[in-house]
């Protein structure tokens, strides 16, 4: 194959100071940028290419790389494109930060409304009810009333509508949104009545299910709200760490309200799975031989998100790589947030609006109760008062204050001063912020080591598990293809 005319560019490259790589036993090697993602596959051979700009080149002459003559003309290009090689006169860092300092959002397009402080469960992990002690948040009133989820909703859409973005998501959350039902049902009908006409709006409902009624069930079919619902494993996994206020089981309730969502037409096909040190043993094979029979094709499973669990990083990872291989053969999905850097590991192209969250984006807003908007309400980043901002307008005016600039600012990428240097900086955004609340509140850093140790090791995991997939993979199209060449042979 022809070499790659390169003679008109006499710039020096060096290998990017963000490159990352993971090497499978099989010998093939996975490199990303740790900014960017844009991972690509590497036999020895392109990787022998890319090695070759450990120190400053120009691209022609590069004949003394054994390997050369056997690589496409375009792998030099591509390199650059995903910037694995770049300028080696340029402030690498500035370039790369810089880009990620264009991005406001230009209005929010998510609203999530805390319907309820109040719960009846009170699970051993509840990240509700830990966030109360970040701040001097009221605790009343304990459920929000229809003017103030109304007034959000409508500030909310007018934003949209002012800046012609079409689509709205509204999500009730809590505590459990459903001890306040009845103003739940009054902003259905409202906004099926004065916003759907304007907007395509998404409904969503977290909820723990034992409160969902038939009746309840069947209005929420009939708004098409789509249920997020949480159980912790089997029944002996779940009770270990989802209790009532009167420190009962949970699984029957749950399991009740289950049932009468399935019978009006939404059954649960999803969930939330909450890992912790208490039901850490019961998270195993049996754990998706009952979601196998439940039905269920996808779960979320995410370790506790305010603290460390007592379980190495080591054990962490292998239990959720075992479940999500088990689940796997099952044809059950497992992911959570833990997945995000791999999953832009994976991608293609530059996303210079990546954030961990779309709360810490500025794309969503959260209301508590008595009207207080926090950028997300397990943290501690309140940004003022709902009344306060209606009277001026559109969001327009919260998204153009210094506070609110300042929040954005200091979890922007690259910004992040304790992320500086990870192999996973850009693609991580520097983890939830509830975590890093929490461990500044209780001034342990321990909390935040843990859980960066746990993405780095389980993003190294996943792409190793990628590499065989994709092995396992091309070796099935080859064995086919040979059985189709071999069918007529005796």
């Amino acid at each position: 194959m022809s070499k790659p005319d390169l003679t008109a560019d006499i710039t020096k490259y060096r290998k990017s100071e963000f490159l990352e790589s993971v090497r499978s036993p099989s010998g093939f090697w996975f490199v990303f940028h740790a900014f960017f993602g844009r991972g690509m596959y590497l036999d020895n051979r392109t990787a022998e290419v890319l090695e070759a700009f450990s120190e400053p080149r120009l691209l022609e002459g590069l004949e003394t790389v054994p390997s050369l003559e056997t690589v496409p003309s375009d792998l030099l290009d591509e390199y650059r494109r995903r910037g694995f090689i770049v300028n080696a006169d340029s402030p690498e860092r500035e370039k790369v930060v810089n880009q990620y300092l264009k991005y406001y959002p230009k209005a929010i397009s998510g609203l999530c409304m805390n319907m309820a402080a109040l719960c009846n469960f009170r699970c051993f992990h509840c990240i509700h009810f830990a966030a109360k002690g970040l701040d001097d948040r009221l605790l009343k009133p304990g459920r929000m009333s229809f003017e103030t989820a109304r007034s959000a909703i409508d500030w909310v859409a007018n934003g949209l509508l002012e800046k012609k973005q079409p689509r709205m998501t509204i999500n009730f959350g809590g505590g459990e949104p459903l001890m306040n039902w009845r103003v739940i049902e009054k902003v259905l009908e409202y906004t099926r009545q004065q916003i759907q006409p304007k907007l395509d709006v998404h409904l969503s409902l977290n909820t723990n299910s034992s409160l969902t009624t038939p009746d309840i069930a069947k209005t929420l079919k009939i708004f098409d709200v789509q249920i997020i619902a949480s159980l912790d494993g089997s029944e002996a996994g779940n009770d270990a760490v989802r209790r009532t206020r009167c420190d009962r089981p949970t699984f029957g309730l749950i399991r009740k309200g289950f049932a009468n969502l399935a019978a009006a037409g939404i059954p649960v096909r999803a969930l939330h799975v909450n890992l912790t040190s208490k039901n850490f043993d019961h998270l195993d094979h049996r754990f998706i031989q009952f979601l196998n029979r439940e039905k269920i094709i996808s779960i979320t499973l995410e370790p506790d998100l305010t603290d460390r669990l007592k379980e190495p990083v080591s054990s962490l990872v292998k239990k959720i790589m075992s479940l999500k291989r088990t689940a796997r053969e099952k044809g059950i999905t497992v992911t959570g947030y833990w997945e995000r850097p791999f999953a832009r590991i994976i991608g293609s192209e530059t996303d210079t609006t990546a954030h961990f969250c779309r709360s810490v984006s500025g794309q969503t807003i959260d209301v508590l109760p008595d009207g207080s908007l926090y950028s997300c309400s397990y943290t501690d980043l309140k940004l003022g008062e709902l009344d306060q901002f209606v009277k001026k307008g559109t969001p327009s005016h919260l998204i153009r204050s210094s506070l609110f600039k300042a929040v954005l600012d200091s979890r922007r990428i690259g910004n992040i001063e304790w992320c500086r240097g990870c192999g996973l900086e850009g693609v991580c955004g520097g983890g939830c912020y509830a975590t890093i609340a929490h461990a500044l509140k209780e001034k342990n850093q321990t909390i935040i080591e843990y859980r960066c140790d746990f993405y780095r090791e389980i993003t190294k995991n996943l792409l190793l598990d990628a590499m065989d997939q994709s092995l396992l993979d091309k070796r099935a199209k080859q064995s086919r293809v040979t059985l189709k060449d071999n069918a007529g042979v005796k």
